[in-house]
């Protein structure tokens, strides 16, 4: 058996590898449903396609839609935009819609390696020009708020207030006995939180402030206080500002927050608004790019495709309208004939009968446009009918493939099946002789033997000579053929060169005619002429 006559088998392990691989790759770019058990092979791979064509960040045929389980018409409709949009989009890999239709794994891979990558970065690329657009925008809002230079100046004094201010300083005589004392010292320096320490301390009549306790830092006056003292200031201090400052960080940050809120609002408007603008201009320059790459041709086809859309539509909608103005106008009329109090029994069936007859063509015209709209729908196409004439011929191919594989075992069983015949007349032979061995040592047997054996080699030697007769017969037909063979092809070519002459002579009696005719139109345009003249 050839290399050329063995059967074409498929390697289900390759397969199998390259379907996982296909699966992980659509899986690891964020297209989950590669992992759902209950869906076709087709569905997964070709549902992964589509899915990281419409992640690539560019114009595609918006009539691209995926759906499962679809029939073998639909199927083929949907590979033929698939193979087309990959064109457009300049993939490296070729691959025909057959092959994805027939789950050419092979092929399909370094298809799908292709549109991962660039689905990936079309993705990374998005976030990025989201990440500056947006980055744009706040710039742009909010340096052009007028607020934000107020609410620095109303933090700069919130945060004034807020901060401890040393004003006083403590003196280098001064002795702390306890860890306490130096506390409600310390605290004591620090003013800033009340008015009572900057215009002066409100204490017992017995207070009294030592100058050599406590320095400001200001004018350096001396003020005289004793610990105790200290200790109800800074006590009398907490309880008064603590209320006051909770009071005014909290209608501050409530003010700032409500603020923030409009500003937030005012720049998702404004960020909508430009991406709306942003995409209306890709939008129009994809169409222009697009418009570029047509021929004139092309152009002219698609406008008339549109005109014959655009009429069809018009005439859907004026249907539509007749149809309900129609039934407004009986609506009015059942309406009408409801309200009607002196209607006789006549009358509402005459009425009934007019409105049975309207259903009834209202139902005939419907049941026709079904009728209409599923012979359009079910007669294929010129690309339907190319892909089901590629898979009758690779269909075909099979069965031819299948028919070698079984002639081929076919001659085999009949080989083996002469062997085992010729092994078995072998073996009788070979039974006979060791029968017969002990007569062939007669003399008369032996004779006999050796007289039958020279009748055979006659008969041999005559059938010989017939044969080498017939062949002789045989070579002189095949030279007389073979000579008439090339003479008939000398005859062909000989017609072919007239044929080609007669063309060509009927081209320049062609071209002669027009001439003519022109030279006649000419002359007559010039008599014309000179008769008006």
């Amino acid at each position: 058996m050839s290399a050329r006559d063995k059967p074409d088998t498929k390697d289900d392990d390759e397969d199998s590898k390259y379907l996982m691989d296909c699966l992980d790759l659509l899986v690891a770019a964020g297209y989950f449903r590669a992992r759902i058990k209950g869906l076709t092979t087709f569905d997964k791979i070709v549902g992964g396609m589509v899915w990281c064509l419409s992640h690539c960040n560019r114009r595609i045929d918006s009539s691209l839609v995926f759906e499962e389980d679809l029939d073998i018409g639909h199927k083929i409709i949907l590979t033929e935009k698939v193979v087309r949009v990959l064109t457009d989009l300049q993939c490296p890999h070729r691959i025909e819609p057959h092959q994805i239709q027939g789950l050419d794994l092979q092929n399909i891979y370094p298809v799908i390696q292709w549109l991962v990558k660039m689905a990936m970065d079309s993705k990374a690329s998005r976030a990025e020009y989201l990440k500056s657009y947006i980055d744009y925008q706040y710039n742009k809002c909010c340096g052009k708020v007028p607020q934000i230079d107020l609410y620095s100046e109303n933090y700069n004094i919130l945060h004034k207030s807020i901060v401890p201010q040393r004003k006083f300083k403590r003196s280098s005589n001064l002795k702390i006995s306890s860890l306490l004392e130096d506390a409600y010292c310390t605290l004591a320096e620090f003013t800033g939180r009340s008015g009572k320490m900057e215009g002066g301390f409100e204490g017992p009549s017995n207070t009294v402030f030592q100058s050599d306790h406590l320095e400001e830092l200001g004018d350096k006056k001396r003020l005289k206080v004793s610990t105790k003292t200290a200790k109800k200031i800074f006590e009398e201090i907490d309880v008064q500002t603590a209320a006051v400052d909770a009071e005014n960080i909290k209608a501050k940050l409530d003010q700032a927050q409500g603020d923030l809120g409009d500003l937030e609002k005012q720049i998702e408007g404004k960020g909508e608004e430009l991406a709306m603008v942003d995409a209306a201009l890709k939008e129009n320059k994809e169409v222009e790019e697009l418009y570029k790459k047509l021929t004139p041709e092309e152009i002219e086809e698609a406008r008339k495709y549109l005109e014959e859309m655009e009429a069809m539509k018009k005439r859907e909608r004026q249907f539509e309208i007749d149809a309900e103005a129609e039934m407004e106008a009986i609506k009015r009329e059942i309406e009408a004939y409801k309200n009607m109090e002196d209607a006789t029994e006549e009358e509402v069936k005459e009425l009934e009968d007019k409105l049975a007859a309207e259903r009834l063509r209202l139902a005939e015209v419907t049941q026709r446009v079904a009728q209409t709209s599923y012979q359009l729908e079910s007669e294929p196409s010129q690309l339907e009918m190319a892909q089901y004439l590629q898979r009758l011929m690779e269909l075909y191919n099979e069965m031819g493939s299948r028919n070698r594989e079984t002639k081929q075992c076919i001659t085999l069983h009949n080989t083996l099946l002469d062997v085992s015949n010729y092994l078995e007349k072998d073996i009788e032979l070979l039974s006979k002789i060791e029968e017969i061995l002990p007569l062939a040592k007669k003399e008369s047997y032996r004779d006999s033997f050796i007289e039958t054996l020279t009748n055979i080699c006659r008969s041999v030697e005559a059938v010989q000579k017939k044969v080498t007769e017939r062949t002789a017969e045989l070579l002189e037909e095949k030279a007389r053929l073979t000579a008439e063979y090339n003479e008939l092809n000398e005859q062909r070519r000989e017609f072919n060169r007239l044929v080609e002459k007669m063309k060509e002579e009927c081209e320049l009696n062609q071209k002669l005619r027009r001439l003519l005719a022109q030279a006649e139109r000419e002359e007559a345009a010039q008599q014309q002429s000179t008769s008006q003249s």
